[in-house]
């Protein structure tokens, strides 16, 4: 599965991270979940550095650029 995202929301997860001085993310791909109908996405978990705990950034959804 190919993960595309749109680069406008991609820059704003960014942003948002930056902004709230996180130091690191982890990049997470998200399969989607048909049960429950959740499409594919891009997760983000972001920390400091010499901190122990870590914060969860929405998904950035998987779109197709075909559509």
């Amino acid at each position: 599965m190919r993960y595309i995202v749109p680069v406008s929301e991609l820059y704003e997860k960014i942003k948002e991270i930056l902004e709230d001085g996180m130091d690191y993310v982890e990049v997470s791909l998200m399969e989607p979940d048909e049960e429950d109908e959740i499409p594919a996405g891009v997760h983000f978990e972001a920390f400091r550095k010499n901190s122990y705990g870590s914060v969860n950034y929405e998904e950035v959804d998987v779109v197709d650029p075909e559509s």
